[in-house]
């Protein structure tokens, strides 16, 4: 093989999608898989996620600062102003994320990522990992919008019309960003129905072969993705009948499932 066609030495699977969408199942899975997780992760919380967040407490602290330095919040639906990043303001948040792959991640071949507070702000992200040395590969997790409003509603008492529109930031944002670099799509129903070929057809996509094989791993990913991980069901019919989903949403979910 020739030296340019080697696989770079680090890559970082970025998981990316709405808040309550199921990235904590998949970054779960795919650390079971063998992909490296953050030292510090935020705890459990009885009754929004007893399995735990599997991201990184100084990363969500760090993005929750940022945002609040750039007039936003987690759940501001207006797009992130790109120019914050240009500001030496926002040049030390990227020093501090820096510090924190470095102390995580320096001797990792292959880590994942995960915040969904990062789908508003990729390009950056992406900045950050590729300074790091590392690819970034992202898998887009998609998840039926009407079931992330209801878990919104209960943990946060957001109006469906709210978590909506968040969905749609969300989504479009990631999906956008996210064109020129090899990439993944996962539905959340397919992985709790077929974990097994959902994570074959993202190993294929972002060409990667996992540190453990599906075999090994199989009892424990069929443990922890038990149906006590999903508090809310809807289906496609329900979104069409449901006044509050617009045809942007509906739009944008169908596209995410192709």
């Amino acid at each position: 093989m020739p030296a340019d066609d080697k696989p770079p030495a680090r890559r970082a699977i970025l998981v990316l999608g709405m808040h309550r969408s199921g990235t904590s199942a998949i970054t779960r899975v795919l650390s079971l898989l063998g992909a490296d997780l953050p030292t510090e992760l935020l705890e459990p919380v009885p009754g929004v996620n007893e399995t735990g967040f599997w991201e990184s407490a100084r990363l969500v602290s760090i993005h929750d600062r940022m945002l609040a330095a750039a007039g936003s919040a987690w759940d501001d639906p207006r797009e992130f102003p790109a120019t914050f990043f240009q500001t030496p303001t926002g040049a030390s948040f990227r020093d501090e994320i820096l510090r924190v792959l470095e102390e995580d991640f320096s001797e990792s071949s292959l880590f994942v990522i995960k915040d969904p507070r990062i789908c508003r702000f990729v390009p950056f992200w992406t900045g950050i990992l590729q300074s790091f040395g590392s690819e970034p590969l992202p898998l887009l997790l998609n998840r039926n919008p009407l079931e992330i409003a209801a878990s919104l509603a209960r943990r946060d008492g957001f109006e469906s019309s709210k978590s909506l529109i968040l969905w749609l930031r969300h989504v479009l944002d990631m999906e956008r960003a996210t064109r020129e670099l090899q990439r993944t799509f996962m539905d959340y129903e397919g992985l709790l129905q077929d974990w097994q070929s959902a994570v074959e057809g993202a190993s294929e996509d972002l060409g990667l072969a996992w540190p453990r094989s599906l075999d090994e791993v199989s009892g424990e990913v069929e443990s922890f993705l038990s149906p006590s991980l999903r508090h809310h069901s809807s289906s496609a019919s329900d979104m069409n009948a449901d006044p509050e989903v617009g045809p942007w949403v509906r739009e944008a979910f169908e596209a995410l499932l192709q």
